[in-house]
């Protein structure tokens, strides 16, 4: 029969493993298509809209899909950078209070695009307002080329 510190050394050696296993693997599952969205979740966290454009290629279309709204095709880092400006300006974002906290969901992975849904919270609870929607994306380089 085991001791009680022959049972603890063994249960720490197999929680090591599992810890060092699932760090392993949470590795191989980085994709490198990771810093486009970093760079738009910086930009809304800044509420800046030059550093949110910095997530899309000089050529880039954007696509605003917006309910209640017209749909809009932005092309250009540019046009897209005064799009973001106004977004950010509209919806009264605040980098002094945390500004707006952006996060994605994968749904379909690949090496030239995702597609997925994204979450956007503005402000702190309980006055924070949440909005949802789904996306579409083309990467190359590490920008977005074409984004829905």
């Amino acid at each position: 029969m085991l001791s009680t510190k022959q049972t603890f050394r063994g249960l720490l050696f197999v929680g090591f493993g599992l810890l060092l296993s699932s760090t392993i693997l949470n590795a191989d599952l980085a994709e490198p298509n990771d810093r486009p969205y970093s760079t738009l979740r910086e930009g809304y966290r800044a509420a800046d809209p030059n550093r949110a454009a910095e997530a899309y290629a000089q050529d880039a279309s954007f696509s605003e899909l917006y309910p209640g709204t017209a749909p809009l095709l932005r092309t250009g880092r540019s046009e897209i950078a005064d799009g973001f400006a106004r977004l950010f300006g509209s919806l009264e974002i605040n980098p002094a209070s945390g500004g707006a906290d952006l996060n994605f969901r994968f749904v379909k992975r690949s090496s030239s695009g995702d597609v997925g849904y994204y979450r956007l919270r503005i402000g702190a609870a309980p006055k924070a307002q949440t909005y949802f929607g789904s996306f579409a994306t083309r990467i190359a380089d590490g920008r977005f080329i074409v984004d829905t």
